[in-house]
């Protein structure tokens, strides 16, 4: 049997369009299936699948629709991490079960910088310069990483 050339013709001309919208799709599962990139456990860019350690992301996304008023809440969700509120404005993070009332054996960067306070011996929280409206992504390495970063890096 044959088909006759009109025919033909017109099933070309809708193949542009399914490719098309095929492309379409495709573009939009690799924005949704776009990996993640970390730079927190080498120091540099690389895709969460990659990292050499165990690091977990919350996004400035989660952070607003988490409804959280300070940094400690936010923490919460992070599996593995210990959030213990010791009085009304301060708190004690600690990785590993190693919390306690000065739990002092984390270290809190931002912008790569440390903002431990040596005086105090631990982390206040309220005194990190930053608003959660300010936060575009937080990276925690729940895992020893002093070769990297210096002491209290555990």
């Amino acid at each position: 049997m044959s088909l006759p050339l009109w025919s033909w013709a017109d099933s070309s001309l809708l193949l542009p369009r399914a490719s098309s919208s095929t492309e379409q799709q495709l573009r939009a599962e690799a924005l949704y299936l776009k990996e993640e990139t970390v730079s927190i456990a080498s120091r540099y860019e690389q895709p969460i699948s990659q990292a050499p350690s165990n690091v977990y992301v919350i996004t400035d996304e989660e952070i607003r629709m988490s409804g959280a008023t300070d940094l400690p809440t936010v923490l919460r969700r992070i599996p593995g991490l210990e959030v213990m509120q010791v009085t009304g404005a301060d708190f004690n993070v600690s990785v590993r079960g190693n919390n306690q009332l000065d739990a002092n054996k984390l270290l809190v960067m931002v912008d790569g910088r440390s903002i431990y306070v040596d005086v105090q011996g631990s982390m206040y929280w309220k005194a990190i310069p930053i608003t959660l409206p300010e936060i575009k992504r937080i990276e925690v390495q729940k895992g020893p990483a002093s070769v990297l970063y210096g002491f209290n890096a555990f």
